[in-house]
């Protein structure tokens, strides 16, 4: 599995204490796995939430060290789908925020997911992004080689050039390169 730390790149400089859930959407561009959520470095909040968008259930809870919340098993995420990356203080609490000052320019692309909008509430989209500063995903990638034709595809989710999002690539090598089968023995 490769490990990617998404950010959104926007500036959190707004803030103030209040009590509700503050946050992004996210859609993933891979079958992947969530595993973390990162906060700005002046938010107080203790713990991180994830919810499937369209259905609003829980798929995940975590707290904060630091700040970083790690999520105990790793989220599947569906490719194509959107999910609430949330945060807060249970019950709900008081905490300290920071929000985007202005439009953030959704939606933001990035290796793994897009970044499709801020959230103020578990449910209130906002044109700023809003207390997550990025969120750390994990994808797996085949390479097979079926034919012995000198080609292999690279079939699943991570690309190997991270410069082209695509889910598909080809990985062409030099047979005439492969290591030749020694024995070893006494």
């Amino acid at each position: 599995m490769v490990e990617i730390t998404d950010a959104h790149g926007q500036s959190l400089s707004n803030g103030g204490n209040h009590t509700r859930f503050d946050g992004v959407v996210i859609e993933a561009k891979y079958n992947s796995f969530y595993k973390a959520t990162i906060k700005h470095a002046s938010v107080t909040a203790t713990t991180a939430w994830i919810y499937d968008y369209d259905t609003d259930v829980l798929l995940g809870t975590a707290t904060f060290v630091s700040h970083t919340a790690t999520f105990a098993q790793e989220i599947k995420l569906i490719k194509g789908n959107k999910y609430k990356c949330l945060l807060g203080v249970p019950g709900p609490g008081v905490y300290t925020y920071r929000a985007g000052a202005s439009n953030a320019g959704f939606p933001i692309e990035r290796t793994n997911v897009t970044f499709t909008a801020g959230l103020t509430g578990i449910s209130a989209e906002a044109p700023y992004a809003t207390c997550i500063e990025s969120v750390v995903t994990a994808a797996v990638y085949e390479i097979s080689n079926t034919g012995g034709s000198g080609t292999a595809a690279i079939s699943k989710n991570y690309p190997v050039d991270t410069s082209k999002n695509t889910d598909n690539m080809v990985l062409t090598y030099d047979s005439t390169k492969v290591p030749e089968k020694k024995r070893v023995g006494l």
